[in-house]
């Protein structure tokens, strides 16, 4: 860019400035020039931010706006926000806001000439004519931009990026009902924000250490939303009224897109970066949990992918994913996909899923995680939807690996319990005008599963489970109801208790390798199909209306044998 130190608008440093600052639908600002800026507020503001229009900052250094100092009040983007050049920002609240934070429109930064363009070949279409990756694109076209919107310091009403709410007891009756009175009756009125980064830089940046070492602990509290007129609902002109207020129970809420994309050959994608202090201790705190809606997607060519990272020192009660979270790398070279990444001092005791937890390699050299604890404080997990950790062929390889990672729970040593089963049908999904079981979709983990030194607890009433489970040490139990089991289990502590119930299916070894006394029953109709090894272990095995083909090589010391009739 030609020229430095642009600025469309300017609050300079000294005294907070009192009122508000309303950049309204419709206006526009457009700056070019390195260093610049889009909107620079280098004083604390005492009143609202709202952003409305549209912001468009080229050069190095790109700011689209910029709160170096406080906000007292709320902030709202509800137009777009963009800026490209190298270490590019396009949104950054340095030290926060006491208010409410949404984001109802679109914040993108890049430090590439192209956003749409990538040097990245599929393997299956490189001919001895494809041009060399070196000459694909110029270093100058390949520059790293910056996160795209960054939170350095607290959010007293949270933050939300916006889009539509989902009705948790959707019915048809209530799907007629006309009357404004719920959350999702407003969904019309809302507008759905994105965050996208283009590059190696995450696309939300929550960090302690943002501006400087941290001196306090960064809190998000609890989500205020408010919600304004834009369609006219009253027809009296004024789309800016307040027509509702609604509080929730979490101070990260994201309905909308959130997108980190390497884009280009060796950069890494990352969609949120949570981080403390490691060098003050001081932590992240997000107040009731995280709740995704949306989508938070990374994805990477030849380089890593993190969805979601919570870093050093951060702390939150739990992870709600009715949505999309996934990692996706395509690679020919050792790689890592994690779509749920929690550090050594992060904290998360529960994580809930009733949408989509991904991590997926397209060839077989990536690593792909869905969810890796290593605080080993995830101790309650809960899905109702699918968890998979997946590989996808490049069209090259002749084989396609299915020795994916769903969960690295081996960092716990107090025991997890994880529990998968059927939600229950709120509304016609299958469209045969009844609400049933028919409507229920059935959950799935697809990868193999490592447990930690704790007491660990798999329950499995419904759907699927593919791939290998390692119990890991401690006393064991896993319970399947109505679900289908396909991978290999062992058993390393002190006691297991495997239980097959009520038309369950388990196809895979079980090498009962613990110390102290195991239990496998099958009854109600249950089917199991393997080789079965406990060499240093009692193991009791009852057999009841159901039906064990052992495969050879099954080495049983039994303790006891009881056979049911139906057996």
């Amino acid at each position: 860019a030609i020229g430095a130190n642009r600025t469309g608008i300017l609050l300079g440093e000294g005294a907070a400035m009192e009122g508000n600052l309303y950049l309204q639908s419709g206006s526009s600002i457009l700056v070019e020039g390195n260093a610049s800026a889009g909107v620079l507020l280098l004083s604390p503001l005492n009143g609202d931010l709202r952003a409305e229009g549209s912001i468009s900052v080229t050069g190095t250094g790109a700011q689209g706006i910029t709160a170096a100092g406080r906000v007292d009040g709320d902030v709202t983007i509800g137009g777009s926000v963009s800026a490209k050049g190298e270490n590019a920002i396009a949104v950054r609240l340095d030290d926060g806001a006491t208010g409410a934070v949404a984001l109802n429109g679109s914040v993108v930064a890049t430090g590439f000439a192209f956003s749409s363009t990538s040097n990245y070949v599929a393997p299956s279409l490189v001919t001895e004519d494809t041009t060399p990756l070196d000459e694909r694109l110029d270093a100058d076209e390949l520059l790293s931009g910056g996160p795209a919107f960054v939170i350095g310091g607290s959010l007293g009403q949270g933050l939300l990026i916006n889009g539509a709410a989902p009705d948790p007891d959707l019915s048809d009756d209530e799907d007629e009902d006309e009357t404004k009175d719920t959350i999702e009756d407003f969904n019309e009125n809302r507008s759905a924000g994105s965050i996208t980064s283009y590059g190696s830089a995450p696309a939300l940046l929550i960090s302690a250490d943002w501006d400087g070492e941290a001196t306090e602990d960064l809190v998000l509290g609890e989500v205020l939303e408010t919600v304004r007129d834009t369609l006219d609902d009253d027809e009296d002109d004024d789309t800016d009224e307040v027509l509702a207020q609604f509080a929730y129970t979490y101070g990260l809420i994201n309905r909308g897109g959130i997108s980190g994309a390497g884009t280009n050959v060796g950069f890494d994608g990352t969609g949120i970066l949570i981080e403390g202090s490691a060098s003050t201790g001081h932590s992240v705190i997000i107040v009731g949990g995280i709740e995704n809606i949306g989508s938070i997607t990374a994805s990477a060519y030849e380089a890593n992918a993190t969805a979601l990272r919570l870093g050093t020192n951060v702390s939150t009660p739990a992870l709600v994913n009715q949505g999309t979270i996934q990692a996706l790398i395509s690679t020919e070279t050792v790689a890592n996909a994690i779509a749920l990444d929690i550090a050594e001092t992060a904290s998360l005791p529960v994580l809930e899923n009733s949408g989509t937890l991904l991590a997926r390699s397209t060839g077989n050299s990536g690593e792909v995680t869905t969810v890796r604890d290593l605080s080993g404080t995830l101790g309650t997990i809960t899905n109702t939807g699918t968890i998979s950790a997946v590989y996808q062929n490049d069209g090259v390889s002749l084989t396609t690996r299915s020795d994916g990672t769903a969960f690295d729970l081996r960092s716990n040593a107090t025991g997890v319990t994880l529990h998968q089963h059927e939600r229950e049908a709120t509304y016609d999904a299958n469209g045969d005008d009844e609400i049933n079981s028919l409507d229920t979709l059935n959950p799935s983990i697809t990868g193999n599963i490592f447990f930690g030194s704790g007491d660990d607890l798999l329950l499995i009433e419904g759907g699927t489970v593919t791939g290998d489970i390692d119990f890991g040490a401690g006393s064991d139990t896993l319970t399947a109801s109505g679900a289908d089991l396909s991978g290999n289990l062992s058993f390393g502590g002190e006691g297991a208790l495997v239980r097959l119930l009520n038309g369950s299916t388990l196809t895979g070894d079980i090498a009962f390798e613990n110390s102290g006394t195991s239990d496998f029953l099958i009854s109600g109709g249950a089917t199991y199909a393997g080789r079965i090894y406990n060499t240093g272990s009692d193991l009791s095995f009852t057999l009841d209306a159901s039906r064990a083909q052992l495969s050879e090589g099954t080495a049983l010391t039994l303790s006891n044998l009881a056979i049911g009739n139906g057996a």
